[in-house]
């Protein structure tokens, strides 16, 4: 099965948990998403029959979806369906706002951490086309990647960012910083990944 159903909260394991918002996948709204950033080849009917849903854990309070894509067809979702240029538009599009919101997180990074740029180490998990890892490092951050993509990765190899296909590549690595923009949202299992994150993180590290 490409969707899996969550029975329980996917960041601290507790089985209970609160519906906070439920829309079905076939309204016109959400197919006219899902034609305006997956080509014509996504596979709609593993959608059938589901709803888009929204929990509330009522430990750890963290929201989180019903259903999800497991990781073989999330790798597949970015490879074969999301439309690049689509995806590509969006970085391309940047203006001089977005960028200095780059910059005001990488400042806040350096003043936080009361190091220089290099010689600071950071990890981006999800980092798509590497817009803001290839940022931080011309603001001379050291820096690494984490993509499930083969196609993205090897956009980041061309433009000289170092790129991993997962976590498991670098458990023996250490960085002062480990950063995420819309990633932590989609992964399968954040428990087991922020176990991982906890070995490769120094002591008084940052997770953002």
């Amino acid at each position: 099965m490409s969707l899996i159903k969550r029975k329980k909260c996917p960041l601290c394991n507790y089985s209970n948990y609160r519906k906070i918002f439920s829309y079905n996948y076939d309204e016109t709204k959400i197919k006219s998403f899902i034609k305006k950033h997956f080509n014509s080849q996504f596979p709609l009917k593993i959608l059938e029959g589901k709803n888009y849903e929204i929990n509330e854990c009522n430990l750890c309070k963290i929201l989180f979806q019903t259903y999800i894509f497991n990781d073989k067809f999330q790798k597949k979702l970015y490879e074969n369906y999301v439309i690049e240029e689509v995806s590509k538009n969006k970085k391309i599009n940047f203006n001089t706002l977005n960028f200095q919101t780059y910059l005001n997180e990488l400042r806040s990074i350096e003043n936080t951490l009361q190091k220089k740029p290099k010689d600071i180490k950071i990890l981006e998990i999800g980092a798509g086309w590497g817009y803001w890892a290839l940022f931080a490092k011309t603001c001379n951050f050291r820096v690494e990647t984490v993509e499930a993509s083969k196609t993205r990765q090897n956009f980041m190899k061309k433009n000289n960012l170092v790129s991993y296909s997962n976590l498991k590549k670098i458990i023996n690595k250490k960085f002062d910083v480990v950063y995420m923009d819309q990633t932590f949202e989609h992964l399968q299992s954040p428990h087991d990944t922020l176990k991982i994150i906890s070995k490769i993180l120094r002591k008084k590290g940052l997770l953002i």
